[in-house]
């Protein structure tokens, strides 16, 4: 409001994953594969490959797509717009997760028994 009110124009970052020990998962769970005690069920990484023979496991909760895409992404949309005047998205490899996305059970050490999932592509963001 402050800098609206002062023709003051912030310019925001979208990254495809939040933290787990974030406001956005402490006030939105449903979003986010976690279990009845709000522990994660799957996290985020990529798979190995020739610099990492055990790939990267990142341990960000991964959303619960379906519920993302059935509330329109209000969530997603409503985040970046109420702190930025507009909103990019900052990365080729954050681009690439809403294609699809290396998920990992959260017990797993690394991220070698990790899957593709697909994911709903950014037409879902198209109006």
């Amino acid at each position: 409001m402050y800098c609206r009110e002062r023709d003051i124009r912030i310019l925001g970052d979208v990254a495809i994953f939040v933290n787990y020990d974030s406001a956005d998962v402490w006030t939105h769970p449903e979003l986010f594969e976690l279990d009845e005690q709000r522990r994660m069920i799957r996290v985020s990484g990529v798979p190995p490959d020739y610099f990492s023979s055990t790939g990267q496991r990142w341990g960000n909760p991964l959303y619960k797509w379906g519920e993302l895409v059935q509330r329109e992404f209000d969530w997603w949309v409503g985040a970046g717009s109420q702190v930025a005047g507009a909103v990019r998205q900052n990365s080729a490899g954050h681009f690439r997760g809403f294609e699809a996305y290396w998920s990992i059970a959260a017990d797993e050490e690394t991220a070698v028994n990790g899957q593709w999932v697909k994911a709903p592509g950014m037409s879902c963001f198209s109006g």
